[in-house]
């Protein structure tokens, strides 16, 4: 039983690896626009997260909190209103790749969503 709870333990924190220490200046460095179209990445503001919760994004302050493989933007007013939610993928300590969805109307007034991905690279 002893042997057995230290495997389970041994394998959480080897599960775990996904984790990456965010705090730090980031800025974007490339835009893929609807899973194909590789776009130049307009000027992104740096992108500043905090030791304590704090994200400076687009020159605008949140929290954030990380839920699995998703980061999470909130009102660092209003803590109940998500702002802003992203698929995060950590390719290593210095770069990670937000995915997420962008609504759009066409002329019909119908509802599209285009996916996105944005690489990201920390600032040195």
């Amino acid at each position: 039983m002893k042997n057995t709870l230290i495997i389970l333990v041994i394998l959480t924190f080897s599960c775990s690896t996904d984790k990456i220490d965010l705090v730090g200046d980031w800025k974007a460095t490339q835009l893929v626009v609807n899973n194909t179209d590789s776009v130049e990445v307009p000027f992104f503001q740096p992108t500043y997260f905090k030791s304590d919760s704090l994200v400076i994004y687009f020159e605008r302050l949140m929290r954030y909190h990380m839920k699995g493989d998703s980061i999470i933007f909130i009102n660092d007013v209003e803590p109940s209103d998500t702002i802003l939610r992203y698929r995060m993928e950590i390719l290593d300590e210095n770069h990670f790749t937000f995915y997420y969805k962008r609504k759009v109307f066409d002329s019909l007034n119908n509802v599209l969503y285009i996916p996105y991905n944005s690489s990201w690279e920390r600032i040195r």
